[in-house]
């Protein structure tokens, strides 16, 4: 069956799609699209077509539902303030990698289990061999055979490290249940796997929740409490991330509905510094304070400006890399007056190469390794790789 464009459109819930395939651990092989909408369908997939090990076909049809992109609660409640809210959880949102597993569908039966990334069909490296250290993998696949549903995770702990520093190494933690555009009540989340997400903030009244670390907060409606939680976390975030946020589950008409509150605390950390920003300082350093050209007093220098201007140790720890390797660029392009780096990595790669520049892969794979060795700055050197391409075809290898 040849999929039309309509029909793919129709089942993701977005005109924004891209063909897809994978290969299961248990060596299943399936294609088919995800959606690429920043909506509800966000990274679910339609599955199309499957090879078993032997390499036997089978047409198919499959949705599975991915973890959708969630709502700020405040921005959303002039269109949610007049239903009849039946049940509400204001759960820890957790700060990692969401994973969901689901199940992979022959002739109605579940063949396999599989996993994805929020965005992606699948799971990559490094969260391959993190999942694995976790020991959970398979009792969750177990738990997917015996009720299949889509089941969002959280990956999350000091070994995948995002904003809060956790103090276990890494762990999978249950958000949420999913089948086709519908999500299950909380109620089903804490029935289903002893690892589930926990409430943060517990109602205790009509208009009184507490916090479970100890605090309470008297509100007046719920928009009054989602501003109040907002002052609260920020508050506790302070001088540092403790807690990224809080995920309503807010249940009217017999469905869930996920909306979100972040601590405005956390804001500037989802922002990046900019390159640059930090090439502004570092010329400043050496033009208007004549800080002498070595690595050590330079970023010295960037360091406290950035703290002068109010940012603390977590800000700058977390641009930290992104600060050293613009800095180590600026000065080997300096000490190399690479106008020209083109030319000079260009020497190195063919150096490394013994003059066989007829690999076109070989030597773009080399440019990877040499250009970063150079000049400092991997994220540079990778969007430069389209530019040293053409410039190698030019140069005739």
């Amino acid at each position: 069956m040849k999929w039309s464009d309509s029909q793919i459109k129709e089942i993701l819930h977005t005109d924004k799609y891209k063909r897809i395939g994978f290969t299961t651990r248990n060596g299943y092989k399936l294609k088919g699209y995800i959606s690429l909408s920043e909506g509800f369908s966000k990274g679910s997939l339609l599955l199309t077509e499957l090879y078993e090990p032997n390499g036997k076909y089978y047409e198919i049809s499959q949705y599975v539902q991915g973890m959708p992109k969630i709502k700020y609660l405040g921005r959303d409640w002039k269109y949610i303030k007049d239903k009849q809210f039946e049940n509400i959880h204001i759960l820890e949102k957790l700060d990692g990698t969401n994973i969901v597993y689901f199940p992979v569908y022959l002739h109605g039966e579940v063949i396999d289990i599989h996993y994805k990334t929020r965005g992606m069909s699948t799971v990559g490296e490094p969260f391959n061999k993190l999942i694995d250290e976790t020991n959970q993998d398979e009792e969750i696949r177990e738990l997917v055979y015996k009720y299949p549903n889509s089941y969002s995770f959280e990956l999350y702990g000091y070994k995948n490290p995002i904003l809060i520093q956790y103090e276990f190494p890494i762990r999978l933690t249950l958000l949420t249940i999913m089948k086709w555009r519908y999500i299950y009540p909380y109620s089903e989340v804490v029935n289903k796997y002893y690892d589930h997400v926990k409430p943060l903030f517990i109602f205790k009244d009509k208009y009184k929740v507490e916090f479970r670390d100890g605090g309470e907060i008297y509100f007046e409606n719920y928009l009054d409490l989602y501003n109040k939680i907002e002052e609260f976390l920020d508050a506790i975030n302070k001088n540092g991330a403790v807690y990224e946020g809080v995920v309503w589950n807010i249940e009217w008409d017999n469905e869930n509905h996920l909306y979100k509150n972040k601590s405005r605390a956390l804001q500037p950390l989802y922002s990046d510094l900019k390159t640059s920003d930090i090439r502004r300082l570092y010329r400043e350093a050496i033009r208007v304070y004549s800080i002498p050209k070595n690595e050590e007093d330079l970023i010295e220098f960037i360091v406290n400006s950035l703290k002068s201007d109010g940012y603390t140790d977590v800000y700058i720890n977390k641009w930290m890399d992104k600060i050293v390797s613009t800095v180590r660029y600026e000065l080997k392009r300096e000490e190399l007056n690479i106008d020209n780096w083109m030319e000079v990595i260009y020497e190195e790669v063919k150096k490394e190469l013994n003059n066989e520049m007829d690999d076109l892969g070989l030597v773009m794979r080399t440019y990877a390794e040499i250009c970063p060795r150079l000049l400092g700055n991997k994220e540079y050197c990778k969007k430069q790789s389209s530019k040293f391409y053409n410039y190698i075809l030019n140069k005739g290898r």
